[in-house]
């Protein structure tokens, strides 16, 4: 910093800069050579560390005339800039501002969603390719506010996680889903896998196992009809830990799928190391599968791949004939997307099922009576 500037500690690991006599273009200078000073490692203590900083920056007067005003552009900007990858600043807008009031009203809603009744899952049927049956459906949560209505759930979701509500509301996921399955298998429908997506912070901030093991608890389900999906980054965690704790929910007798196969860390060692039960092709490569020769190799590699480390593919996002039958040629084992059904809420969701198992009980019908 110049001569001229001051910095002081916040607290914790925030600093503030205060930078007289500068405009954006000298501002954003300063902050870029902040930034270069934490590309060099430190040493403390004999261990060499690397850390990142993100810069939030709020010029006078436009951004406000009082250090009040100032510190909180300047921290609503910080944010902003960790929110797009940290380790860049961001100066402060006030699009920004209004982006920021609107996550916060959000956030307070979303800390009554569970108690007020407000989220809901809706489940999209999942087809074993050989047979043409359903075999199970993703669990996908969705949150109605009753003023704000509809709240799509990659705006809600990250709120949750970063504001520290994700261990509840996927406690209350894992039970819910559970149990619904179970109300199916009551009703004397075919039995169904659901699969639940738990998140990378999801992960790192709760005891999986307990949650996993209360769900099958509170809803009596047989473990073997409930996966859990991760993605790669997952497991890119403590890797110690995260292999005990997925160990742990395997020996219950659940399956464990890693979602979005191929688009993460793509390290294939954790595929021998860790408990897996399943692949997931993720949707960027099943979209244009029937006229891309490259996405057509790649889906036709992660099959190849699965099958030879005795692991189970499935396919999402499927929504044509012509996508379905050529991942059967490829010897996918099963699928999910529109060509079947979207997500249906959980009375439309038991009507499906009851259709198709009805439409299952007429084949067999047809079938004896050709014997």
């Amino acid at each position: 910093l110049r001569e001229s500037d001051t910095i002081g500690r916040m607290g914790g690991d925030e600093f503030l800069v205060v930078l007289p006599d500068t405009d954006a273009n000298e501002a954003a200078h300063i902050a870029r050579d902040l930034l270069d000073q934490f590309g060099f490692p430190f040493k403390i203590s004999g261990q060499t560390l690397s850390i990142t900083a993100s810069v939030g920056i709020a010029m006078y007067p436009q951004d406000g005339v009082g250090f009040d005003a100032l510190h909180k552009h300047a921290d609503v900007a910080m944010y902003k800039a960790k929110e797009i990858g940290r380790n860049r600043y961001h100066f402060f807008t006030a699009e920004l501002n209004t982006a920021a009031t609107e996550r916060l009203v959000l956030e307070n809603a979303l800390r009554h969603a569970v108690a007020n009744d407000e989220l809901s899952l809706h489940y999209q049927p999942q087809l074993e390719v050989s047979s043409g049956e359903l075999v199970g459906a993703e669990a996908l949560l969705r949150w109605t506010h009753p003023r704000l209505g509809p709240i799509a759930p990659d705006q809600f979701i990250p709120i949750a996680e970063d504001a520290g509500l994700i261990g509840d509301i996927g406690a209350w996921v894992l039970r819910e889903a559970c149990s619904q399955v179970k109300q199916w298998q009551d009703m004397g429908l075919p039995p169904l896998t659901v699969a639940v997506n738990v998140s990378v912070k999801q992960f790192a901030m709760s005891n999986m196992f307990e949650l996993v093991a209360s769900a099958l608890s509170y809803s009596r389900l047989a473990p073997e009809l409930l996966e859990i999906e991760i993605t790669e980054s997952v497991l890119a965690l403590d890797v110690e830990r995260t292999l005990a704790t997925l160990n742990d929910i395997h020996a219950l007798g659940v399956g464990i799928a890693v979602d979005d196969f191929g688009t993460g860390y793509s390290s294939l060692s954790y595929l021998k190391r860790f408990p897996l039960d399943k692949l997931k092709i993720d949707q960027s490569f099943i979209n244009d599968i029937v006229s891309d020769k490259d996405d057509r190799e790649i889906a036709a590699g992660i099959i190849n791949l699965g099958h030879a480390l005795e692991l189970a593919v499935m396919a999402e996002g499927v929504e044509s004939e012509a996508q379905l039958a050529l991942l059967r040629e490829l010897g996918c084992d099963t699928v999910q997307g529109y060509l079947l059904s979207r997500p249906l809420p959980g009375d439309d969701a038991t009507a499906y099922l009851k259709k198709q198992a009805a439409r299952g009980r007429r084949r067999l019908a047809r079938s004896d009576s050709e014997m």
